[in-house]
């Protein structure tokens, strides 16, 4: 009888087995069409970028300039003028750069000037979305310094007063009662980070939840098979719409043109109609949150791939494995999760590179680079660190 129930169980479990593999096999064929698909009526997907000869990533930031600064000079894209040294290098900073610290904005506008400057050689500079910036486009505030709110009290061409005051007016009356319930000195940052308002439509402009250059894939949190089945340019473009309120996005064409060559997004051309406030109803003119963007498996909160001692046979493992056939790369690059150092797990599938390096941490300063010539490494104040060498077993 014993025996019967083995064969059944084995049974069960070989069937389970194939029909997740029919499973994987039909989201890779899925994927596939979609870019073939968009190949053949030219249009450029944005989420995939071709591969580069040097690119480099970076952890968590949390508003402190001078960890972000040290880490881009460790990177040797910057030197001590601030200036672009990187000529065609790629870097990409995984979010995370708001709360916690006092100079975000300071941070959110130096990572879109060195875009600039990186543009003019050759390189570029992309930065993802965090459950932190979501955090405080949604008026949560609870990680904010004092300094934080005071920086967005200081006025500039992006929080010009008049900018403001438009952006009150225009925004939906449910939205208006959340401002007005906030205390005096954070309204200011609320009326800056609201759906619509200068700055969430700024980080919106250049922000990106998911990116893919070459083949390594990159997410603030971690990417589930369902996520890439739902479509990488459609979490993308409904993370925007949401942020910049839009009332409909094309979900192969981003919310602002791309320059050609880079990864960055001319603010120059706006296929956005903001979707129109009315007083005769509180919630016309919200444009609903993205459901992908809640709960502990949303890309921007998961952390089943930054467990520390995440083994390679584990149930994460295999759906990493899952998630990076379906979405045809090689490897996942995460943040959200600090991290002594940065490590790999799963046979170098997923490396994490959060190392708390902002001031609220104290954590050490590295970067992750990724090379033609050799392949991925670590670079740290003492020299370079082989990958072997950060595997978890």
């Amino acid at each position: 009888m014993a025996h019967g129930r083995q064969v059944q169980v084995d049974w069960t479990q070989t069937a389970v087995g194939a029909i997740q593999r029919l499973q994987q096999g039909f989201l890779w064929s899925f994927w596939r069409a979609r870019e073939a698909w968009a190949s053949s009526s030219g249009v450029q997907s944005y989420v995939r970028r071709p591969a580069v000869r040097r690119l480099v990533a970076l952890g968590d930031v949390h508003g402190d300039l001078n960890a972000l600064k040290k880490c881009l000079r460790l990177a040797d894209v910057i030197n001590e003028r601030d200036e672009w040294t990187g000529a065609g290098t790629v870097v990409v900073q995984v979010g995370d750069i708001f709360d916690r610290g006092d100079a975000e904005r300071a941070v959110l506008h130096f990572l879109d000037a060195l875009d600039r400057l990186a543009h003019g050689s050759g390189g570029a500079v992309y930065r993802l979305l965090g459950n932190h910036e979501i955090m405080n486009v949604d008026l949560d505030f609870r990680y904010v310094t004092p300094g934080g709110f005071a920086e967005f009290r200081r006025r500039d061409r992006e929080l010009a007063g008049r900018a403001l005051e438009k952006a009150y007016r225009t925004l939906p009356p449910a939205y208006r009662q959340r401002v007005r319930a906030l205390p005096p000195e954070k309204r200011a940052r609320a009326l800056a980070l609201a759906p619509g308002c200068p700055t969430a439509r700024l980080l919106a402009e250049r922000g990106l939840l998911v990116l893919i250059i070459g083949d390594t894939l990159f997410v603030h949190g971690g990417l589930r098979p369902e996520h890439v089945a739902y479509g990488l340019e459609r979490l993308n473009a409904e993370t925007w719409a949401w942020m910049e309120r839009c009332e409909a996005l094309n979900v192969l064409v981003p919310p602002r043109a791309w320059r050609p060559g880079t990864g960055t997004r001319d603010p120059g051309e706006r296929p956005c109609t903001t979707a129109a406030a009315s007083a005769d109803s509180p919630t016309a003119g919200v444009v609903p949150k993205p459901v992908f963007l809640q709960g502990s498996r949303s890309p921007i909160w998961m952390r089943s791939y930054s467990v520390p001692h995440l083994r390679s046979g584990s149930d994460a493992c295999r759906e990493l494995e899952r998630t990076l056939r379906c979405a045809g790369v090689r490897r996942m690059v995460v943040g959200h999760t600090p991290q002594p150092l940065i490590t790999g797990a799963c046979r170098g599938r997923v490396w994490r590179v959060d190392t708390g390096m902002s001031a609220a941490y104290g954590g050490v300063t590295e970067v992750l680079e990724i090379t033609i010539s050799h392949g991925v490494r670590i670079i740290t104040d003492h020299g370079e660190v082989k990958a072997g060498h950060r595997l978890v077993p």
